[in-house]
């Protein structure tokens, strides 16, 4: 929580000066975590609906003085946080992910 929710807080609770100042933009990374839930993730699933709930109110806040604040919520993608989930998956769907990700329809994940 304290890196994934928190640390957003703080930032832009810090640079919000700035940005009413500039009318700049905030754009948080959020998941479909944060709309929805898989098993076994639930601090994750909260620290992103908290993120979105963050997004929605800094805009409502913000937006009177010109600051802009937007969410993204990707989907899934094939990491080794997911690698666990799918092998505990039914056969049936396990082997249906495993598909997706062969086929390219679900993307791997890259060092930046």
């Amino acid at each position: 929580m304290a890196l994934k929710l928190d640390a957003r807080f703080l930032l832009i609770r810090r640079a919000m000066p700035h940005f009413r100042r500039s009318r700049g933009a905030i754009v948080n990374i959020g998941s479909i975590e944060g709309l929805a839930s898989n098993s076994g993730h639930a601090a994750y699933c909260a620290s992103k609906a908290g993120l979105h709930g963050l997004t929605r109110g800094v805009a409502v806040d913000g937006g009177p003085d010109g600051v802009r604040c937007n969410g993204v919520a990707p989907g899934w993608i094939d990491t080794d946080l997911n690698a666990n989930f799918v092998a505990a998956l039914p056969e049936q769907v396990g082997v249906l992910f495993i598909r997706w990700a062969e086929s390219g329809v679900l993307k791997k994940s890259r060092p930046w």
